[in-house]
């Protein structure tokens, strides 16, 4: 080996280096740029310098010839390398003057396969004589055959191409770290000169291709140290920052839950409002029909289980037709609102404890006692834990209370009412609710019966189908 040989070993195991960290980078898939393309070039161009440094210390023509074919391969793989990278650095798609390169560029490959006798002219070999601070050395060559000049011919375009391409994304695309590859080129050019004038005889320096490929080599490694360095800072800049994107992230989280608390809050209150109007008649406010027999199905179901007295109550106006018809019907309305207020205030003030919550917005209504309106001018109160003799007193009580009342604008109005109560101290033995309200009705026609302004008490006997007065 001489000087020549060792520095050409010296580019070689430096871009094996480079190659590998980039290829370990591009198996890792890191940040950075890395791709297959780089490495590659690496090693295409560490292959390069290796033949270089065996031509400079051959002895024998046939040698010199095998190496030369070698430097002719690796040149293929740079230009092809060099074009994917400069693509990728651009960020830039595959067009047609890509695909004219690599497609000539692979065709003289696939040639030098088949027809290695065209690459280099065995028939015209020289020795070459080279000297560099102080040393010289001397070696065959051989002139470029018709395959290497075809190389050049699509080279030259080729690498002319590349830089146009180069400045172009650095000074249209504002791409700044393309500047050391820019700077590269030039000196890969001067190198490209410099060998033509060597293998002329106007020099004798050593051959500088494989520097000048180390130079671009150099470039493009910086451009992706940028990068990767690039994205570093990218992703330390969000570590940073991720907690207080966490944070602020929470926030708007909270914030948006509370909304839709507060949403779900206002929509069951607004819920519940809707069915409590769905659930009220419009002109007293007391149960309508439906929802009385639906408390008096669940109240009743409650009574069986705990086993504990329950009875219902039917009211009607006596002669309220004649109200209507003597006094208008606005009189009428306004006497069943106000049998209705009266009904609201003499319920018994129980809050036994059930499935009737007390959620604060069932207006002056108990738990237990549930009064609707029962329609046209009837009402009907369900009374829980009442025997017959708690039932009487309740009816002899609403009875009263509706004597009493007294309307300003008539003050010759009087109003009375006709009650019928039932009343089951052990509902397990009735057949079912309906059965309550069958025996109040019941009660109800013998109370108007007899005179009306009364009330009538049945008590349910499982062996007495109409019950027992009490």
């Amino acid at each position: 080996m001489n000087l020549f040989s060792s520095l050409d070993l010296a580019v070689a195991a430096l871009c094996v280096y480079v190659g590998t960290f980039h290829l370990y980078l591009y198996l890792r898939r890191s940040a950075g740029g890395a791709t297959v393309h780089f490495p590659l070039l690496c090693y295409s161009i560490a292959l390069y310098a290796v033949a270089s440094a065996f031509l400079y210390a051959s002895d024998a023509a046939a040698s010199a010839l095998d190496w030369q074919r070698i430097q002719y391969f690796c040149s293929i793989v740079l230009a092809v390398e060099f074009l994917n990278l400069t693509y990728r650095f651009l960020e830039r798609r595959s067009d047609a003057p890509r695909k004219a390169f690599l497609a000539a560029l692979a065709a003289l490959f696939v040639a030098g396969l088949v027809l290695p006798g065209l690459i280099v002219d065995a028939e015209r070999q020289a020795i070459r004589e080279l000297a560099l601070f102080g040393a010289s050395v001397s070696f065959h060559e051989a002139a470029p055959g018709l395959l290497w000049n075809a190389l050049m011919a699509v080279e030259l375009p080729g690498m002319v191409y590349v830089y146009v391409l180069l400045a172009r994304g650095r000074l249209l695309r504002k791409q700044a770290d393309l500047t050391p590859l820019l700077v590269a080129f030039p000196a890969f050019f001067a190198a490209a000169i410099v060998d033509n004038l060597v293998y002329s005889g106007a020099m004798r320096l050593v051959y500088a291709a494989e520097y000048g490929f180390l130079a671009v080599l150099m470039a493009m490694d910086l451009i992706l140290l940028q990068r990767f360095i690039g994205v570093f800072k990218e992703v330390e800049t969000l570590n940073l920052h991720l907690g207080e994107k966490v944070e602020e992230r929470t926030r708007e989280i909270k914030r948006l839950a509370d909304e839709l608390r507060e949403a779900n809050a206002a929509l069951l209150e607004r819920n519940a409002d809707l069915q409590e109007h769905a659930e009220r008649d419009g002109m007293t406010l007391l149960l309508n029909h439906a929802a009385f027999h639906r408390r008096l199905g669940e109240l009743y179901n409650l009574a069986r289980r705990q086993r504990f007295a329950v009875a219902a109550m039917l009211l009607d106006v006596d002669k309220f037709k004649e109200i209507n018809d003597g006094l208008g019907h606005q009189t009428g309305d306004e006497v069943i609102k106000r049998i209705a207020a009266a009904l609201k205030e003499s319920v018994r003030d129980y809050d036994l404890k059930s499935r009737y919550r007390d959620d604060g917005r069932t207006p002056a209504l108990r738990s237990y006692d549930i009064a609707g309106r029962y329609g046209g001018d009837e009402f009907a109160i369900v009374l829980p834990f009442c025997g017959p003799q708690d039932a009487a007193t309740v009816a002899e009580r609403v009875c009263s209370r509706m004597r009493s009342l007294s309307f300003p604008d008539r003050p010759e109005l009087r109003v009375t009412v006709s009650v019928g109560c039932s009343v089951a101290a052990d509902p397990s033995l009735l057949p079912g609710d309906a059965e309550l309200i069958r025996l109040a009705d019941k009660a109800l026609y013998l109370a108007k019966a007899r005179g009306r302004d009364r009330a009538v008490v049945l008590a349910f006997d499982a062996e007495a189908s109409d019950g027992i007065e009490a």
